[in-house]
């Protein structure tokens, strides 16, 4: 497995964050903070001010310059493992933030089961809380979890290492009996996704999906 250097980082980071950084959501991120300034500085659209601890107005900075994003309006298609690349990679952390916001937004947790392998409790949390909400009739508006950089750090024969910032969108989460909870706009994350081949949960093809995915030290 090669660790790459903080230079090859940070050159790779900023070519995937133009592949990667149109799209992505979710809802039920752990310990939401702050965008932090290493995945924010010259990542596409985004503005080089940094983010910090508890300033939400930097994090709403970052998400108003971000280009629009609409969540899917059918299942996102899982990506075909042909050979480990880098872009191929990227795009797949794109296609999996995509199947989150969607079964945020659809109530349909298959599309993620199908860019998830087995092992990945963290994809496991998500795909429950859909399933739960889709079980007790609530809905959600809006909220969703954009996508600001995917930064490269580590590859194998076997995966790819992001590390992948996101920030929240406003939204609200609606009960079967009228009751609303609002979702604030600027809440962020930082998450460490492997991404590699293996066969999905639904269809049993060999695609990419995320092995593993962990909250990430800034």
């Amino acid at each position: 497995m090669t660790r790459l250097s903080w230079t090859h980082r940070l050159s790779v980071g900023l070519t995937l964050a133009v592949v990667v950084g149109a799209s992505a959501g979710c809802d039920a991120l752990p310990a939401p903070g702050p965008v932090p300034s290493s995945a924010v500085s010259g990542a596409g659209a985004a503005p080089s001010g940094s983010a910090q601890s508890g300033d939400n107005a930097a994090n709403l900075a970052v998400l108003k310059a971000l280009p629009a994003y609409r969540v899917p309006t059918s299942p996102p298609t899982p990506v075909p493992f042909e050979a480990m690349d880098r872009e191929t990679g990227a795009h797949a952390v794109q296609v999996f933030l995509d199947a989150v916001n969607y079964g945020f937004a659809r109530n349909d947790a298959d599309p993620l089961r199908d860019v998830s392998s087995l092992g990945c409790m963290g994809c496991l949390g998500w795909i429950k809380e859909i399933d739960t909400r889709a079980r007790d009739g609530r809905t959600q508006r809006g909220g969703a979890i954009r996508l600001v950089r995917a930064n490269l750090i580590e590859e194998s024969p076997q995966v790819l290492t992001f590390v992948v910032s996101m920030v929240r969108e406003s939204g609200e989460v609606r009960d079967g009996n009228g009751g609303v909870t609002p979702i604030p706009a600027g809440a962020a994350e930082l998450a460490e996704l492997q991404v590699g081949p293996s066969e999905s949960m639904v269809t049993g093809r060999k695609t990419w999906n995320v092995h593993t995915m962990t909250p990430a030290a800034p």
